[in-house]
């Protein structure tokens, strides 16, 4: 069960209480949480129920009842506190720290098992350059690793160009020649979005995809764009169907052979 797309927080404390006792039986009941929080269990019922609220300390015992992290709790606090509080620049504060908790739970590096990367001076060379980055990728396809002068036609760079990137990408270890073929040692890393180079890699990534969109477009591209009006509940839930996504395609690319490069943008976002 993810917390996180909650937006009450006795529907969640009911929500989890069922979804324990279905799956521990009577270890997890109402009436034993009412005794953890020390109140009646009518009261709590009454509560649960949409009449009044719990105390600060009776849902902090509620979610030890339960089993939740701290975090967790931090989290089921402060939505118990939105809605209690009647101060609209209080009310803005949470909300914000709610979405601060949902988003800490909900980024790629949380719920993607990836090589991240950390800034160096190589890390932002490296991610600022994407024909460099996309050079990389690509010797990691047979036809390419043998014949590395076709990527020049794919880049639309000039072969001494790309003569100077792949003998970068061999300086920093990436990249060793056997003969007349070139094999890739490392590729499989994640640049987190709070690195230094993320937003410049994003751009030139970006730049990149409208010059082949301009230049050309393959049967199989696939590409989407949508404004979508909508609550706080769909962004979470949404965000959490992508991160499933990528986890799943991350598991398929580990076993599967090198025969295309492929990019994948991702780009979800409030307006307002």
């Amino acid at each position: 069960m993810d917390i996180y797309t909650y937006t009450d927080y006795k529907i969640l404390v009911r929500d989890i209480t069922n979804d324990l006792r279905h799956k521990y039986g009577q270890r997890y009941t109402f009436e034993k949480m009412a005794n953890a929080c020390g109140i009646q269990k009518t009261y709590l019922s009454r509560v649960l129920n949409g009449k009044g609220h719990l105390s600060a300390d009776q849902l902090y015992s509620a979610c030890e009842y339960l089993g939740l992290s701290p975090i967790e709790a931090d989290f089921v606090d402060c939505m118990r506190d939105f809605q209690v509080s009647i101060h609209l620049k209080r009310r803005e504060r949470l909300k914000k720290k709610m979405e601060s908790l949902r988003n800490s739970r909900l980024k790629t590096e949380a719920a993607v098992k990836l090589n991240t990367v950390h800034d160096s001076e190589k890390t932002w060379e490296y991610y600022s350059d994407f024909n460099l980055h996309l050079t990389h990728l690509l010797l990691t396809i047979p036809e390419y690793a043998q014949s590395s002068e076709k990527i020049s036609d794919i880049l639309k760079i000039l072969p001494t160009e790309l003569e100077k990137k792949i003998r970068k990408l061999e300086n920093w270890g990436l990249v060793t020649r056997k003969g007349s073929k070139l094999e890739v040692k490392s590729f499989n890393q994640h640049l987190p979005e709070n690195s230094a180079a993320f937003k410049t890699f994003a751009v030139s990534q970006r730049l990149k995809t409208i010059e082949k969109l301009n230049r050309e477009k393959e049967e199989n591209d696939y590409f989407f764009s949508a404004l979508i009006s909508a609550d706080t509940g769909f962004q979470t839930k949404l965000r959490k169907q992508i991160l499933s996504l990528l986890e799943e395609a991350r598991k398929q690319t580990e076993k599967s052979e090198p025969e295309h490069v492929y990019q994948l943008n991702i780009d979800f976002f409030a307006w307002k």
